[in-house]
């Protein structure tokens, strides 16, 4: 059986099983699923050096980092010691230092973003550009690429509007800056303003978008803030006519064979779609064929697109310190991927193409259009669809998705359709999407996907196919009002999955010009405090943008949240070094009221939903304010680890977050060394040096690269502080750092 085949049968049995072959494994008594700890590990939690009077610097211990430590879910975090991610002089002058700053240990890498997503499809309009430099003065001597409903549209078309990067750059971050000054805030405890872009990954060339996403990111970042990407590949690929142009031979793209790639309405290739229809508040014709997202030659073309912008996507998490890592808020994956919701297909529908779009069925009777008795409001006598009757989407269109589930081998010829089987085909599809960002070395934490088209007992899909490895599955929801997300039948499906973080990449509970701000404000909470909700975009800030009750709610929302109001935040590895053969791993600081897990297994796989699916090493809870961890082994040994949060209670269940899982070597004795102590880490080319030191110690950091320390070249006060971020490491050249408390030498490490 090929591994693609082990996979599907890993789908199609979580599914026709509801799950429970994928299940978790129950946690009591501060146990996540696995053995219990044992083997005389020792647990530092005074996380405090031994402070001395003196002045002298005298070293209490001398080891140093051994390099060995790999994240395997973070490719960029290679540990100590310089990294092909570092740029350099081969030995000349030392390379550029752009990033070199002290702070605290207090992080937030996983807050909790309440995002508004920014629409692709918006027109400019230069009469608006007075107002808008009123808004945002920086604007001011800068090309207009705006309209009424934003000052700054995030579209592709900016790039020929306006050549110049540096100015085109400048004018994508006062759209981020927009939403900031719009709002009038952007964060609040665990909570952070966030902006949602949208790139069509078949729709455009990939050197284009490569570009376009660089502004983006480049843009992010000069108005600090978080950027959530959305990567669609399914929703417009009229760009690609190389992949389902196999009809028309007069016209770009034309072969035979692009009939694979393209979706059936039957089962045989007579039945091919040449062109569907869908409905975002009106219904429109689309003159391309269905996508085939099980298409071999599709896959391949997502993938080459991928390879062109996850390096970007990487770079620029890699690039974030510790407490800036916020500031990249993740990727999701598709737009409201289903089957037929978003591309349904009239019975016979090709013979539509080259008529009058007036007269197209599912459209209220036009005059001179044909007429029906089924249905005889509408042209041809066919309704528009109603997807809570059945998986089609009632009388006049046709079944989708067969030729995807012929191709996974879900069907065979004349089999019926099932729900099951079209929950399938959108699983398989994120579950290879989710494996392309993996391999990519993309955070695996801040990815979520992005399914639709539940509609009901009925309809076409359940809310499973959103959840995949370790996605945070994502849905969309129109119209909830002020309630809850309509999700509990898939957050009740056990105890486990209460917990477990979910989010809502498409949200609207009102018509955009409706509602008053304590409507909104009310939205926003029922939805952000509903179990273990991490990301909540609005859609869209275009359709919102005039009506200023929606604007007031989310600034409520970022101001004065409901009195229990809550957010579970994930420790994060801040570090780790050798001392004299004891491996130590310093984490951020507890964050309010939790409790920290670590997991040690033999085995990287991890459950669908997060946590290492073997936990046959050690599995033990930090004792409160623990900050570090040393490890026994007698003889080094590869294993996983993963520190594991839980916080928040809410119904009873206390809500989960994982911290990246790491590959590390484990030996040492379990005993917590004499500080200082000093830890180190690497994420492409910025190093992360974090010590241990009393409250109210005199703290000295010194970066050398010869080790003696008698001309280093940082000899900075940190009291105070407790991590230390640097880039500007000539890869030719070995480094040493220590810190001194109270003049009191740390270990030495390499980073």
């Amino acid at each position: 059986m090929t591994a693609r085949s082990h996979a599907l049968l890993r789908l199609a049995l979580a599914f026709s099983l509801g799950l429970t072959s994928l299940g978790f494994v129950g946690c009591t008594s501060g146990q996540i699923g696995g053995a219990p700890g044992s083997g005389g590990t020792t647990v530092d939690g005074s996380g405090g050096a031994t402070a001395t009077n003196g002045t002298s610097a005298t070293s209490t211990n001398d080891a140093t980092t051994s390099g060995d430590a790999t994240s395997s879910s973070d490719a960029a975090s290679t540990g100590p010691g310089p990294t092909s991610g570092s740029t350099g002089s081969g030995g000349g002058a030392e390379p550029p230092v752009t990033v070199s700053r002290a702070f605290g240990d207090d992080i937030v890498e996983l807050p909790q973003y309440l995002a508004v997503r920014k629409s692709p499809t918006e027109l400019v309009n230069a009469t608006e550009a007075s107002r808008c430099v009123m808004l945002l003065p920086k604007l001011a001597g800068l090309p207009f690429f705006g309209n009424a409903n934003t000052c700054v549209i995030f579209q592709i078309g900016i790039l020929d509007a306006i050549p110049d990067q540096p100015k085109r750059q400048a004018v994508l971050a006062q759209g981020f800056e927009e939403i900031r000054v719009r709002v009038g805030t952007d964060a609040l405890g665990d909570r952070r303003l966030a902006a949602h872009v949208m790139l069509d990954l078949l729709n455009s060339p990939p050197n284009k978008l490569a570009i376009f996403l660089e502004d983006l990111l480049v843009a992010a970042r000069t108005a600090n803030m978080p950027i959530i990407v959305g990567l669609d590949a399914v929703n417009w690929w009229e760009g690609r006519p190389d992949l389902w142009n196999y009809f028309d031979d007069k016209k770009p793209g034309y072969s035979p064979a692009n009939i694979e790639n393209v979706d059936w309405a039957g089962y045989e290739p007579a039945w091919a779609t040449k062109v569907y229809w869908r409905n975002w508040g009106s219904q429109i014709r689309v003159e391309t064929p269905i996508p085939n997202t099980a298409s071999p030659q599709f896959r391949s073309a997502v993938h080459d697109v991928l390879n062109a912008l996850t390096p970007l996507l990487r770079g620029y998490a890699d690039s974030l310190a510790p407490d800036e890592r916020w500031l990249y808020g993740g990727v999701v994956i598709g737009t409201e991927l289903s089957i037929g919701v978003n591309h349904y297909h009239y019975v016979f529908g090709n013979a539509f193409l080259g008529q009058p779009e007036a007269c197209d069925p599912g459209l209220p009777l036009k005059a001179g259009c044909a007429k029906g008795s089924a249905c005889p409001a509408y042209n041809h006598g066919v309704c528009p669809p109603d997807f809570t009757k059945n998986l089609y989407g009632s009388a006049g269109l046709a079944q989708l998705g067969i030729k995807s589930a012929l191709d996974l081998k879900l069907l065979t010829n004349g089999q019926p359709m099932t729900r099951a089987v079209l929950d399938l085909i959108i699983a398989n599809y994120v579950d290879f999407f989710d494996a392309e960002l993996i391999a990519a070395g993309l955070p695996e934490r801040k990815i979520y996907s992005h399914t639709g088209g539940t509609f009901g007992p009925k309809g076409p899909h359940s809310h499973f196919p959103a959840r995949i490895r370790t996605v945070i599955p994502g849905w969309s929801a129109y119209g909830s009002g002020v309630k809850k997300p309509p999700i509990d039948e898939f957050l009740d499906w056990s105890p486990e999955q209460r917990t477990l973080p979910w989010s809502m990449p498409e949200w609207l509970p009102f018509s955009p010009n409706a509602g008053t701000g304590k409507n909104w404000h009310d939205a926003w909470e029922a939805n952000l405090n509903h179990r273990n909700s991490r990301l909540i975009s609005l859609a869209n800030w275009e359709g919102v943008y005039q009506n200023s009750a929606a604007i007031q709610g989310l600034t409520a929302a970022l101001t004065t949240p409901r009195a229990d109001a809550c957010v579970t935040v994930p420790r994060t590895v801040l570090g780790w070094a050798n001392f004299g053969g004891t491996l130590g791993v310093r984490l951020s600081a507890q964050h309010g009221a939790s409790t920290t897990y670590l997991n040690v297994s033999t085995k990287p796989e991890q459950l669908v939903g997060g946590g290492l699916a073997s936990v046959d090493v050690l599995n033990t809870v930090l004792p409160d304010g623990a900050k570090t961890y040393f490890f026994t082994s007698p003889s080094p040994e590869k294993a996983y680890v993963q520190f594991v949060t839980d916080g928040c209670v809410r119904d009873g269940a206390a809500q989960r977050t994982f911290a990246p899982l790491l590959a590390l070597e484990l030996y040492g004795n379990g005993q917590a060394p004499a500080g200082p102590r000093l830890y180190a880490r690497r994420d492409g080319g910025v190093a992360t040096l974090v010590w241990d030191a009393p409250p109210g110690a005199g703290v000295t950091l010194q970066i050398d690269d010869d080790a003696s320390f008698v001309s280093p070249l940082l000899d900075e006060n940190v009291s105070g502080k407790s991590v230390y971020v640097r880039d500007g490491f000539d890869p030719a050249k070995t480094y040493a750092a220590r810190v001194l408390v109270n003049g009191v030498a740390s270990n030495v490490v390499k980073p």
